[in-house]
């Protein structure tokens, strides 16, 4: 069994180069019964250059990740990012038993009653293997005359295998938000082997 994890934070920077990776790689997991219930409320209203990073997980085996990257003196945002999910097993013994269930659930309560200026990222998930980033790489410079912004995006999930005798899988979500202007990023996941990513990359100049 191996798990493999790399992860990188966010900063005010001078160049806003953001780097990171997440990887899952080669992990058996056998559960006869399994239950996994998330029910998060939050309240995300942010001001002008406030961050809110939330991470919520139930289960075995998920990856979550909020990285911000700013800059006020580089014209230039880059972002590479990569995701992998390869050769997980979930349940391969397991499932064969009598009465095996899994039961995997989120319900999300979400608002910014007072508005959204900043930064948001959101990650609930329940179950196995689950993977959720939220990233932004973000450049503002004055007098420049061009601003350049490139993104380098992978997600990959290859040989794996999952079986249960009896699976259900649930995500229900109120998310209410008024006057948005900032960057808000939201991964709900439920069961197994989900990789998900919101990713913005910007590059202003005026």
């Amino acid at each position: 069994m191996a798990a493999l994890i790399f992860s990188s934070q966010g900063a005010l920077a001078a160049e806003p180069l953001l780097t990171d990776e997440q990887a899952l790689a080669d992990i058996a997991l056998n559960l006869g019964n399994s239950e996994n219930t998330l029910n998060p409320v939050a309240n995300v209203s942010t001001a002008l250059g406030e961050t809110i990073d939330l991470n919520w997980m139930a289960g075995e085996f998920n990856l979550q990740d909020n990285d911000f990257v700013l800059s006020f003196t580089s014209d230039d945002a880059q972002s590479l990012l990569q995701q992998s999910l390869l050769g997980q097993s979930f349940n391969l013994e397991a499932a064969e038993l009598a009465g095996a269930q899994a039961h995997n659930t989120v319900a999300a309560d979400i608002s910014a009653p007072d508005g959204v200026e900043g930064t948001v990222g959101v990650n609930a998930a329940s179950g196995a293997f689950n993977v959720q980033k939220n990233a932004a790489a973000i450049a503002i410079v004055s007098g420049a005359m061009l601003a350049l912004s490139s993104a380098e995006i992978g997600q990959q999930a290859t040989h794996n295998l999952s079986l249960h005798g009896d699976a259900i899988n649930d995500v229900t979500a109120v998310i209410t938000m008024n006057n948005v202007s900032g960057n808000v990023g939201i991964n709900l996941a439920s069961g197994v082997g989900n990789v998900q990513l919101n990713s913005a990359t910007t590059a202003l100049s005026f």
